[in-house]
């Protein structure tokens, strides 16, 4: 195997590891006693030291070894998960990113880690008083902790109003003097902080010091860990203090309650001893240039197809007819799987984004909640590797400018943390990305005025737009409703580039929005962009395909059921006033010297929020097409996405109905 070989698997393996550390780390950072977590940011550190060794990338080995060794402190409970070690953790990714951002570019980028190290190994050779409840268990006599069905009830009912259930696990000095005096004491600590449940030992043998040195109280609190541990670390002949975080699931009952315990959902992260083995099928990596390869074969027995579908027709062969259908459902089946084998879940897009919420709420004060829904919908390879940066805009824009900060949001009667959903479906043969968020939405009003002082519009065409017209002016170049430019977005140079580079993926954007309810921010795409089908309709003597994606219906018009409102062409369409245009005008094809027909050929085009009505020559049919590229000249035609062969061999442009229309 070539070097380079060997690069493209350490960068495949590199990147799995990076998520890993990045979803764990967030993971880890609201349980921090979940052991499971330590054990996968642990492995994924471990293999990326090694792997990186091996190549040679020296800095990246260093690092993820300093990683390491602070990791393995915290597996074995010599020091506790802080919030310190989290954020230094979370550098070390971005410096892990950074590294392998640069080596995938050719060269090991030349950034600072001196600083870095130093804190990791300041953080890992630190006191080791601390431990985890694993370390505080290994004692002269291990304590389990049970609880009988009323404690377990009044628990649940805590747990329903917002309390948490920690095992406070302490252990004094050998050398104690006063072991049920500082008993006392981490129990009166514990009691000004919540409601005392039980502890093992019993209370009673605690006052008459009939336990060695080592006990655990169980107790309800609103507090958080730090604030649990503190004051009981505070008393003196105290040596270790662990606190551990109990959900309803691990809540462990006495033996003769066991055949009572209810099965309880747990908080949604798999602990350690109780991981379920994946059922996993074999796999292997295939560069994605040769999955391109294979798609372009495809694409040309899709054109070849076509052509024996078309002679078929004029040889009137009974045979060929049968052989050509099965050609075609063999041709159909091995595209729908090569196109199978180019998905790639949308969630390794969507796994950047939590991370990216923390911090920026966390820059600008403000607590965000983020739901990530349809992780799993798959998108093609090519159109995941440039939806990210677009979607990564809209989370700036939701967290910035659209989610209020605490204050705003308790004075307008919201909660305080708000939300921000991520959303992903499929739609036929499209994909749909919704971003949606609960703040103070699009000031229409301000908008319109923006726009009319900008220059962008005039006061009279302003008053004239409808809200979903007006909410579409936030895609004009330059225009920018923020009220003050910040290092995270609202510099005015955004949406345009956004709208731009979605419509380039052969997209759709659209926008809803409520003033004070907040904002829906739609993304529409299709599957693929290697194949597409389409509907072929003539105008005059050419052919033309319209990309189905942009057709709402196909309909018959009649002529009479023509308006004209204002010089532009109306028609009614069930309630609803569209605008007409005639194919042959917008693409300047000769108009037929024959009457018009007294029924139209329509189609319903819908770009976003905005409906036309398109009248053609002629409906041909829907047919699965491959775009090519149109050079020179032709390929600098606006409205002109590309060309295809059709079975006859004759070329069709394909229509940019978000110019055309």
């Amino acid at each position: 195997m070539e070097m380079t070989q060997y690069l493209n698997v350490f960068m495949d393996e590199v990147q799995e590891h990076l998520q890993t550390l990045n979803t764990s780390l967030l993971a880890l950072e609201n349980n921090p006693a979940d052991s499971s977590l330590l054990e996968a940011i642990f492995r994924a550190a471990h293999t990326l030291k090694g792997a990186s060794a091996t190549m040679g990338f020296n800095k990246m080995s260093n690092i993820t070894h300093a990683m390491e060794d602070l990791l393995t402190r915290l597996r074995n409970g010599e020091i506790a998960v802080s919030s310190e070690i989290i954020n230094v953790l979370f550098e070390c990714f971005d410096l892990l990113d950074a590294l392998a951002q640069g080596i995938a570019a050719g060269h090991e980028e030349d950034i600072e880690a001196a600083g870095l190290l130093t804190q990791l190994r300041m953080l890992a050779s630190a006191g080791k008083k601390e431990v985890t409840i694993t370390a505080a268990r290994s004692v002269k006599h291990e304590i389990k902790p049970e609880y009988n069905r009323d404690e377990k009830a009044l628990i649940e009912e805590s747990i329903s109003n917002g309390r948490i259930l920690y095992h406070v696990s302490v252990k004094l000095r050998e050398d104690c003097l006063l072991k049920g005096a500082r008993a006392f004491m981490v129990l009166r600590e514990l009691e000004k902080l919540g409601q005392v449940v039980r502890t093992w030992p019993l209370t009673k043998d605690l006052e008459d010091e009939n336990f060695d040195d080592h006990f655990i109280i169980g107790v309800l609190s609103v507090e958080n860990t730090e604030k649990v541990k503190s004051p009981v670390a505070s008393i003196t002949d105290v040596e270790i203090v662990a606190v551990e975080h109990i959900d309803l699931a691990g809540l462990p009952l006495s033996q003769s309650e066991e055949g009572t315990k209810e099965t309880v959902r747990g908080t949604g992260v798999i602990r350690s001893g109780a991981v379920p083995r994946a059922v996993t099928s074999p796999t292997v990596r295939v560069e994605i240039k040769k999955l391109d390869d294979l798609m372009n074969i495809v694409a040309e027995l899709v054109i070849q197809r076509s052509q024996l579908e078309q002679l078929s027709e004029a040889l009137e062969s009974k045979r060929l007819n049968e052989v050509v259908e099965h050609f075609s459902r063999l041709t159909v089946d091995l595209r729908d799987r090569v196109l199978r084998a180019r998905m790639v879940q949308v969630d390794s897009v969507f796994s950047r984004f939590p991370r990216l919420v923390r911090d920026l709420s966390r820059d600008l004060s403000k607590e965000i909640s983020l739901e990530i829904v349809g992780g799993d919908t798959e998108l093609d390879r090519t159109v995941i590797d440039h939806i990210g940066d677009p979607l990564m805009h809209l989370i700036r824009n939701a967290v910035d400018h659209g989610i209020e900060s605490p204050s705003e949001r308790l004075q307008a009667g919201k909660p305080q943390e708000g939300r921000l959903t991520l959303r992903a479906y499929q739609e036929s043969n499209t994909v749909v990305i919704v971003i949606e968020d609960d703040g103070r939405g699009y000031n229409l009003e301000r908008l319109r005025q923006k726009a009319v002082d900008g220059g962008f519009v005039t006061e009279e065409e302003s008053r004239r737009y409808t809200d979903e017209e007006l909410i579409e002016l936030v895609f004009i170049p330059g225009l920018s409703t923020a009220q003050q430019v910040t290092d995270v977005s609202g510099r005015g140079v955004g949406m345009d580039v956004v709208k731009n580079a979605i419509e380039g993926l052969g997209g759709v954007i659209s926008i809803k929005s409520e003033y004070g309810v907040g904002t829906a921010v739609q993304v529409r795409l299709p599957l693929t962009l290697a194949i597409i089908q389409t509907m072929l309709v003539r105008s005059g003597d050419e052919t033309y395909a319209i990309p189905t994606s942009y057709i709402e219906q196909t309909i018959s018009v009649g002529s009479r059921e023509v308006q004209n409102f204002r010089g532009q062409e109306v028609v009614n369409i069930r309630g609803d006033i569209l605008p007409l245009l005639r194919l042959n005008r917008l693409v300047d094809t000769p108009v037929s010297s024959a009457p018009e027909s007294p029924e139209l050929d329509a189609i319903i085009i819908k770009i976003g929020e905005h409906r036309v009505l398109l009248v053609v020559d002629q409906l041909i049919r829907q047919q699965d097409i491959v775009i090519r590229p149109l050079g020179g000249y032709l390929g600098k035609i606006e409205g002109i996405a590309g060309g295809t062969v059709l079975g006859d061999g004759s070329i069709a442009l394909v229509l940019d109905m978000r110019v055309v229309a």
